[in-house]
């Protein structure tokens, strides 16, 4: 659970100081940069959302799946810079 919040705090600080970059003027290269910044954000919430219905072993391989997915998401932000 605290490593959980932990991501979440590091991804809403990442994104906080995109939108200060954005703010003064840099514009990102690729306009799927905005779009991978939400789902970032949004994607550890959710799969946490699917836990109450899941067993513990589901819930593991859910999390599990879930920060992939945002690695693979955290990749494109940098990829798209």
């Amino acid at each position: 659970m605290r490593f959980q919040a932990a991501v979440v705090s590091l991804l809403v600080v990442a994104a906080a100081s995109g939108l200060i970059i954005l703010a003064g003027g840099a514009r990102p290269a690729d306009g799927l940069h905005l779009l991978y910044a939400l789902v970032a954000i949004a994607l550890v919430p959710l799969a946490r959302s699917f836990l109450g219905r899941a067993s513990s072993r589901r819930s593991n391989l859910l999390l599990l799946v879930a920060l992939v997915v945002l690695g693979a998401v955290v990749y494109r932000l940098f990829a798209t810079g």
